[in-house]
């Protein structure tokens, strides 16, 4: 039987860690590079496309990455129209 110890995985772009006791996963870590946290951050959009019966708008940030917007029932948005939006998750 082994004690606690740290088993880490590195390929491109992302970094593992598993934290064991024993033969038992205790704790799993991971960090992927290319994924990084726009929590909070705030973002002028052009709408593409809205979807009404979903509440939903698709857009893309600066950067070219798509978001998928929700929209509230009273929002008024048409595809090609300019949106300032915070990413909440």
């Amino acid at each position: 039987m082994m004690g606690d110890h740290v088993l880490i995985d590195r390929a491109p772009g992302q970094d593992r860690a598993l934290l064991m006791q024993g033969d038992r996963v205790v704790e799993v870590l991971a960090d992927y590079h290319h994924a990084r946290n726009l929590t909070g951050s705030i973002h002028r959009v052009k709408i593409n496309r809205v979807i009404a019966g979903q509440n939903r708008a698709f857009a893309r940030l600066a950067d070219g990455t798509q978001v998928s917007v929700r929209l509230a029932k009273s929002d008024r948005v048409v595809a090609g129209a300019m949106s300032v939006i915070t990413i909440t998750a």
